[in-house]
């Protein structure tokens, strides 16, 4: 059977939340249906745009199924099954048509869906200039209408921000909580809503006599004032937010969309800021007042601050109690921490809090921990046929090769009949081991981009440079979120780490005390559980108190250590409980095999200080 891919692509939150991911799934799965194909993966990239080329950057799907192919994951003449050219790319000219014959050259032959059905070779597009000029004029007419509609929205913005400056027209219909728009777009105007403006003067007051953002928080709650929006109560990022926004005094900070490096970005607009744009809400003197307040009481405010990227789990973290999600505090000798929000409030019974440093090392190395997971976990009775499947076709084209190279005339010409068929009959045997092997791997794609995009932040969060370092942690922060499900926080200082499903159909879920890793628990669909202890990853993961310092002169850059996985894996002893789980250990006897051998070198070492005096260590002491 013919293998395909699926690659599906939008640019925006807006479409999202439409039918497009839908529509383009339905079309590819109907298409593999009617020509008998098997689907063997997908690839999506959700709101990343083919006309700035987000989606061949690093982090994105199209970049991932790319590498795959070069690294021959694929068989030669799989499908790549895409709606239009237009999804692969929206780029200039040059860029689109290189990146379409490199998808040819990968051995991929391209099917569009709603192009009249157009499949291109390599071998269609080098013989028939028809085949390539049509391609032309798909990326082409993409690329334009891509320009077309860039220019118009800028154009929109730009008259729209025009009218915000010179005759203080909202430009959206998003505005500040205590705010609402009426009117058509362009006689909207801005009216207050009076509750919400009198709580946020009593936030400024409360700020400005001394009350924290906490204390705010606590008072508000107490008190039994709603807060905007639809949550129950008040947060103290709720609270933040209001006092660091200028436009509670009218002022509107405009920002403008950027591409940096690959990402997109929100940048200041160099005209500056728009004054009495919104209808003010307190007075300048009330705000003026906040700001001495908060100088005055935080002397350290001006000092130049770490990376804004330190909570890795920002919205995975929950509490076992409440649910309610965990945040990140700093006690007076600067250790980090995580401690339900809710309990913050003093809403909460789970009042423990888990230091943060133990959990880091372990969201670190979660790429490594899976491998291992996959190496150790019984495979299931699929696996074992596949796996069986292919070391039988390895050993047949192994005997097959040997028996041609044996043969005296093999490199005789005209061919012998009989060579030509046992050299056909081993291009048959690579095919069958491509497709047991393209098989064996499908599942393991299914993971393969989100464990890609998280191997590729952790390698900028590495970085020497501040800048990229930040940058590489907010990419690790998002790449968490497609492979955890989310951090708990237990009543008594413990903390889980729970991962998706994953390709292989394992959830993995690491148990955490304070003092590091106690032991990971593994689930899969319709199998056995299994149990892997601490000592297995004894080593492999080191606490983030151990810095270094970077360029910039701060110490905030992490270390963690790469290990040997196969050496790791080999120690290790997988046990059949009678119930069926399974558990691994430590092999104890090499363990402790390793153990004597230091000691014995110990023993027999001899101090330089005490080979150059000529005298042995008991000499000395008595001495």
């Amino acid at each position: 059977m013919q293998h395909a891919i699926s690659y599906r692509r939008f640019s925006t939150a807006r479409q999202a939340m439409g039918d497009s991911t839908r529509r383009q799934g339905d079309l590819a799965e109907e298409y593999c249906e009617r020509h008998g194909l098997k689907l063997v993966d997908t690839y999506l990239d959700a709101g990343l745009s083919g006309f700035s080329g987000e989606h061949i950057a690093d982090n994105g799907a199209l970049k991932a199924l790319l590498d795959q192919a070069k690294a021959g994951r694929f068989r030669r003449g799989t499908l790549l099954i895409v709606e239009s050219l237009d999804r692969l790319s929206r780029l200039e000219m040059s860029t689109a048509l290189r990146l379409f014959l490199d998808i040819l050259d990968m051995g991929l032959v391209i099917v569009t869906l709603i192009d009249g059905e157009q499949v291109f070779t390599k071998e269609r597009v080098d013989g028939d200039p028809t085949a390539l000029m049509f391609a032309l004029i798909i990326l082409s007419r993409a690329n334009n209408q891509s320009k077309i509609n860039s220019e118009r929205s800028l154009q929109g913005w730009q008259a729209a921000r025009r009218r915000a400056r010179e005759h203080k027209i909202p430009v959206s219909i998003l505005c500040p909580a205590w705010l609402h728009v009426v009117g058509p777009k362009r006689s909207r105007r801005y009216l207050v809503n009076e509750e919400r403006a009198r709580v946020v003067g009593l936030i400024y007051k409360l700020a400005v006599s001394g009350m924290g953002h906490k204390m705010i928080t606590e008072y508000l709650n107490e008190e039994g004032i709603s807060p905007f929006g639809r949550t129950t109560k008040w947060r103290s990022g709720s609270i933040s937010n209001i006092l660091t926004n200028r436009a509670v005094i009218g002022t509107y900070e405009p920002t403008l969309s950027s591409m940096v490096e690959g990402r997109r970005e929100r940048i200041p607009d160099p005209d500056g800021p728009i004054e009495n744009y919104y209808p003010p809400v307190i007075s300048n003197e009330l705000y003026n007042e906040y700001r001495l307040a908060v100088q005055k009481r935080m002397p350290y405010l001006h000092q130049p601050k770490g990376h804004p990227n330190v909570n890795l789990i920002a919205r995975l973290g929950r509490c076992a109690l409440c649910g309610d999600t965990l945040n990140l505090t700093r006690n007076s000798n600067g250790h980090d921490y995580l401690r339900c929000s809710s309990a913050r409030q003093k809403q909460c019974e789970n009042i423990m809090s888990f230091p943060y440093h133990v959990l880091e090392p372990t969201l670190l190395v979660l790429d490594d921990t899976l491998e291992i997971v996959s190496q150790l976990a019984p495979k299931d009775e699929a696996e074992r046929v596949i796996d069986k499947r292919i070391l039988q076709l390895k050993e047949a084209i192994f005997r097959a090769k040997a028996r041609l190279a044996a043969n005296p005339s093999a490199d005789e010409q005209p061919v012998n009949p009989k060579i030509a068929q046992q050299r056909g009959r081993i291009v048959r045997l690579e095919d069958q081991l491509l497709d047991a092997e393209a098989e064996a791997y499908s599942a393991k794609a299914e993971r393969a981009t989100p464990l890609a995009r998280y191997k590729t932040a952790k390698g900028r969060a590495q970085a020497l440079d501040a800048a990229e370092r930040h940058g590489g942690r907010g990419e690790l922060i998002a790449a968490l979120r497609e492979l955890l499900d989310g951090v708990v926080l237990h009543e008594y200082r413990n903390l889980t780490i729970h991962s998706k499903l994953d390709g292989f159909g394992f959830q993995v879920v690491c148990a955490l005390s304070t003092i590091g890793l106690e032991g990971i628990r593994v689930k899969r669909a319709g199998g056995k559980a299994g149990f892997i202890g601490a000592s297995i990853f004894r080593g492999m993961m080191r606490s983030v108190w151990r810095t270094r310092r970077g360029e910039d002169g701060r110490t905030d850059k992490p270390l963690w250590q790469s290990v040997d996985l196969g050496g790791l894996v080999r120690r290790v002893q997988v046990v059949e409980l009678p119930n069926g789980d399974w558990r691994a250990m430590v092999n104890q006897d090499e363990r402790i095999d390793d153990i004597v051998a230091a000691g014995e070198y110990a023993l027999n070492f001899v101090p330089r200080s005490v080979r150059t005096t000529g005298t042995t260590p008991i000499d000395r002491v008595h001495s």
